[in-house]
């Protein structure tokens, strides 16, 4: 026997009335209609349904709707007076909402489990994105997924990603290292910087599809101590570096204290600073 309780529960198999559904009816997920005298009646429809999760039904025409989600949202359903949902509720806590991610409901052996993904545009900067119910407790574990979202970036030309670490722009205007940095400050960005050889291939590789006859400048000169690299925040470049062969120019060449691409090789150039070159900035995300 089914009966409504305070706080919309009805105490079988934990069905919990979903309110923001009340008065509407499910477009999607529906597996069959019934016409049953008692909520009670449709309940038990349900639970001997191993494919039903939820259900609608309409106190006053009787009509009962098995629907195969547990959880709806209000985009699958249309407005219709009289019904209301109840869902079999495995938790007492709602399922979180995290920023820049969707999530899907699985049932593994009748455990929920939730699995969040990030959204297009978006990337997974740190977490775990699967949870799954404790029944035990009837908590969710805790999820721990953070999806940063990029449009900010793509809006401002940041088109390259490198790996969860950085976003990159090419820029095909030939500047000075001087000019090209300034440029990327203004984007709140950094020319860009090889400071682990992932990185340096990602550069590399970025800057071969985009010039192969034209030098590209990155974030690396030797004007503060000759022969001693360094990017412009004053910390050391950190081996390896990629020279091209016969480079650097020796100490006593001081005029060449600017590092660039040269995209063909994909390896370094010892250039003076005032030569002008292609650039890419940079914007680090973690």
């Amino acid at each position: 026997m089914v009966s409504v309780l305070a706080g919309h529960t009805i105490n079988i198999e934990n069905f919990k009335h979903v309110i923001e559904l009340q008065d509407r009816i499910e477009i999607k997920h529906g597996i069959s209609d019934h016409t049953v005298n008692s909520l009670s009646g449709c309940a038990a429809l349900c639970l001997g349904n191993g494919n039903c999760w939820s259900l609608f039904y309409n106190h006053v025409t009787l009509m009962c709707r098995l629907n195969k989600n547990p959880f709806l949202d209000v985009s699958e359903t249309s407005s219709q007076s009289g019904f209301q949902h109840y869902s079999r509720v495995f938790c007492e806590n709602t399922s979180p909402q995290i920023l820049h991610t969707s999530k899907t409901l699985t049932l593994i052996n009748g455990i929920p489990a939730l699995s969040f993904t990030c959204n297009v545009n978006t990337i997974e900067v740190s977490g775990d994105g699967d949870m799954k119910c404790d029944l035990g407790t009837l908590q969710w574990t805790f999820a721990t997924i953070i999806c940063l979202d990029l449009s900010a970036y793509s809006a401002m030309g940041y088109t390259e990603l490198c790996g969860t670490e950085s976003v990159l722009k090419f820029v095909g205007n030939k500047v000075t290292f001087d000019v090209g940095k300034s440029s990327c400050m203004g984007d709140g960005a950094q020319l860009a910087r090889p400071v682990t050889s992932i990185r340096w291939n990602c550069l590399a590789n970025f800057a071969f599809s985009r010039s192969t006859g034209t030098h590209v400048w990155m974030d690396i000169n030797d004007r503060n101590i000759e022969g001693t690299l360094m990017f412009s925040d004053n910390t050391l470049v950190p081996l390896p570096h990629y020279w091209l062969p016969g480079e650097p120019y020796p100490s006593s060449k001081d005029a060449s204290d600017c590092v660039g691409i040269w995209p063909n090789k994909k390896l370094w150039d010892d250039l003076p600073c005032g030569n002008v070159a292609y650039y890419i900035c940079e914007i680090v995300l973690s």
